[in-house]
């Protein structure tokens, strides 16, 4: 009795007291410590016991099992299993099966749980659940069911546990149909009003993504508590249902409901995901009236969210007000600096953790790593790597190798990145693909088709970025070979239903010039989405083939679709190379009509396609109607303006460009040079090229010596465009001695015609333009002659 209501020092005298006392005593005092927490007490009795060889029965053995698991003496807990299986106590008694059922379980042994459960004859449902507890805390879930199927045959009565147990193995095996069934017998058995099961089944349901089923089932729950509510938003947001989880919070409040920490994350996740940042201000002050903001989960959440929605204020605001800001809330605050593009601030960040001794971790790494991805932070680069190796990290950690070669690829450092990657002891399908995109990001289209067929020789199980990556590159080395070899594969290992996969190919074949396999796999995609024609169209249009292109439009615009911007951008395209000024005007109007034609994007495509009709007074309209013109719609007027020999506008235009403040490029100068040799301004194109240098510290390129080379030869400086040929600062191509060629066919000079035509088929024997030219300029002569 003292024992029971906590008075141990009154219950130990009257024990001390007693001359013989029995096991009933001994179970009564040592429970009776073991239930107020005294463990050490408890242990002391049950070894004198041992000691004094007190006759222990089933309850002591119970007792002292109890009291050596609590403190983690499972070797003494082994010893007891062994004594009991000795006295034969094991077999017959199930309360001791189920307790060393359940303590095996709680301690990971559950290969030795099932042993004893095996070996007792009378098996309760007690001892099964505390099998089927152990298996569900060890994620082991195919095994859960395996066991209620035993249970089923074995005709053991089920409980509540046990359901609670199977239907949490279905939910995480995906097992609708087995999860179904448990649900109708819990109704049958009546159980349906019991809340943690109810619970239970629409945490089932949610991990199904079975929003109907769940929703329904937590509407029939006959209280809906805290941890109900909590269930149903977890997964709502798990399965990116955030609208539906948004009114959940006012109905919580409606039923009296207060938000706990759990239900707080779920409401800044719910408003942050739907970009929402007054939703997200909304759920701080709820936060802050229900006092808890000073939760360490909250308060990283509040920074992450803050962050997600673009107030990175905010986010250093609730930082700082965090006491002792664990690595989570580090870790957060440097993500969304990176994200934010905010290296320098990102890589302060961490110099603090480490100042304050807080120990950074993978993911701490994985984001600094980003942060270092750019030329002038790769010296701090490569120290997070010597840090990172030195530190130890595991080396088969795939996100830290991943973000290594990103870093890499990020700073342009390709020799280094094919070291980390070759030296990396595991290679998984993202480290392959990591080198394959960064191959296909700097043009290494031989190195991408190499590694792509590495990866098939070591057995990499491919997927979609690996074989895209693969047709980029067959694309760029018009490898129609390869890429039937690859489109073969595609089909063999089933990825052809992959819309990605399809619209890359048709792609490669039209970069490849295979316009009839890209039509036949374009007819044979099984979805034709947006993406799919906006490829076609942009391609005929590449192509010069604006036939075509409309063509393919107006099919498009005759099914479901209305046009993007690039099908639109693509389509005035075909309309310029095509001359078909009708189908240009339509499509504008069209695009006025929607509101588009503001768009940069679209402006632009409109300004190039008047400016290659030759209509300059409409093009001159369209570049006044844009807001803030970029330089690509100033270079569309002055490519125009220049295609028309309207030299004086473009000269006008690009002045114009440079008092906006706006920087040419190579285009820029190339349409000015090109507009003064349509117009013969020899000295004013003079005078432009000298200020490319000169004004705008600008290095010309081939294209700008060839476009001064051909501004000469017309204007008939035939030997001053020689000697500008000859002093070129780097080796010529085969293009400035053609052009020169075709200017002494025009101007009569065989001799220099001569030398031009030898310096050109220098790169070329076989070039037929070079030898009908000079074959033209001795005929015109003998004409010249014979009149």
């Amino acid at each position: 009795m003292y024992a029971r209501f906590g008075w141990f020092s009154a219950a130990q005298k009257v024990f001390d007291s007693l001359s013989n006392p029995d096991d009933v005593t001994w179970n009564s005092l040592i429970g009776g410590y073991l239930d107020s927490g005294h463990v050490h007490k408890a242990l002391e009795h049950f070894e004198r016991m041992q000691t004094e060889g007190i006759f222990q029965d089933s309850f002591s053995f119970l007792h002292g099992l109890k009291a050596y698991s609590s403190i983690g003496l499972w070797e003494k807990g082994q010893e007891l299993h062994i004594e009991t299986v000795k006295r034969g106590l094991l077999e017959t008694d199930s309360f001791l099966c189920s307790a060393f059922v359940d303590a095996y379980a709680r301690c990971s042994l559950l290969i030795d749980a099932q042993v004893v459960l095996d070996t007792c004859q009378s098996q309760s449902v007690v001892a099964w659940n505390a099998l089927l507890s152990g298996f569900v805390e060890h994620e082991h879930y195919v095994k859960v069911l395996d066991c209620y199927k035993c249970m089923r045959c074995e005709g053991i009565a089920v409980d509540a546990v046990t359901f609670i147990c199977v239907l949490k193995a279905c939910g995480m095996t995906k097992a609708l149909m087995e999860g179904q069934e448990i649900h109708t017998c819990i109704v049958q058995r009546g159980l349906d009003d019991d809340i943690q099961l109810g619970t239970t089944l629409v945490d089932m349901y949610g991990k199904l993504s079975c929003l109907e089923e769940e929703e329904e089932t937590f509407v029939k729950l006959p209280v809906r508590n805290i941890v109900s509510w909590n269930v149903l938003l977890t997964n709502f947001l798990k399965n990116g249902h955030f609208e539906q989880a948004v009114p959940c919070f006012e109905k919580m409040e409606s039923e009296y409901i207060s938000w706990d920490e759990t239900t707080a994350v779920c409401a800044l996740k719910a408003w942050a995901n739907l970009g929402s940042a007054d939703g997200v201000r909304k759920a701080h002050a709820e936060i802050l009236k229900k006092g808890l903001d000073n939760d360490g989960l909250v308060g990283n959440s509040l920074i992450d969210v803050y962050i997600k929605v673009g107030f990175l204020s905010e986010a250093k605001y609730m930082f700082h007000k965090i006491f002792m800001a664990d690595k989570a809330s580090w870790n957060a605050m440097i993500a969304g600096h990176v994200e934010q593009e905010q290296a320098e601030e990102a890589l302060c960040l961490y110099d603090q953790m480490q100042t304050l001794c807080i120990c950074p971790d993978a993911i701490t790494y994985i984001f600094i790593l980003k942060a270092c991805g750019c030329k002038p932070t790769v010296v701090r680069g490569r120290e997070m790597h010597a840090e990172i190796v030195k530190k130890g990290f595991p080396e088969a950690d795939v996100y830290i190798d991943t973000a290594l070669i990103d870093m890499y690829i990020d700073c342009g450092l390709i020799a280094e990145l094919q070291h980390v990657f070759y030296q990396l002891p595991l290679r998984n399908l993202a480290t392959w693909n990591a080198l394959l995109t960064g191959y296909v990001e700097y043009g290494f289209a031989e190195e991408v088709l190499s590694l792509f067929n590495l990866m098939q020789a070591k057995g990499v199980a491919l997927d979609s970025i690996s074989v895209t990556s693969a047709l980029k590159a067959c694309s760029v080395l018009q490898e129609s070979y390869a890429a039937r070899e690859i489109h073969i594969f595609i089909v063999k290992a089933g990825l052809d239903r992959e819309s990605v996969l399809g619209n890359a190919l048709v792609d490669m074949y039209h970069k490849c010039d295979s316009v009839l396999e890209a039509r036949r796999t374009f007819d044979g995609l099984l979805v034709q989405d947006m993406v799919s024609w906006s490829i076609s169209i942009a391609n005929y249009a590449g192509h010069c083939d604006g036939d075509a292109a409309l063509d393919c439009f107006e099919v498009m615009e005759n099914g479901v679709f209305t046009g993007s911007a690039v099908t639109f951008a693509s389509s005035l395209k075909a309309c310029g190379s095509s001359g078909a000024l009708t189908k240009g005007h339509k499509l504008h109007s069209l695009l006025v009509k929607i509101g588009l034609e503001c768009e940069p994007y679209i402006g632009n495509a409109v300004l190039d396609m008047y400016s290659k009709c030759g209509l300059h007074a409409t093009m001159q309209e369209v570049f006044n109607r844009v807001g803030t013109p970029d330089l690509i719609a100033w270079n569309s007027l002055i490519a125009g303006y220049a295609q028309l020999g309207e030299s004086h506008r473009a000269f006008y235009a690009f002045n114009k460009l440079s008092e906006e403040d706006t920087l040419p490029d190579i285009v820029t100068f190339s349409s000015v040079l090109n507009a003064c040799s349509n117009g013969g301004c020899v000295d004013e194109g003079s005078l432009y090229f000298l200020a490319i240098k000169n004004d705008f510290d600008c290095i010309p390129t081939l294209e700008l010596f060839t476009c001064m080379v051909d501004l000469l030869a017309r204007a008939g400086n035939l030997i001053t465009a020689m000697i500008f040929i000859e002093l070129m600062p780097f080796q010529p191509s085969v293009l400035p001695w053609h052009v020169l060629l075709g200017a002494c066919r025009k101007w009569g000079d065989v001799q220099l015609g001569q030398h031009a035509f030898e310096n050109a088929i220098l790169f070329d024997e076989s070039a037929a333009a070079a030898y009908v030219c000079l074959a033209n300029i001795y005929a015109d002569i003998q004409i010249a002659y014979s009149a």
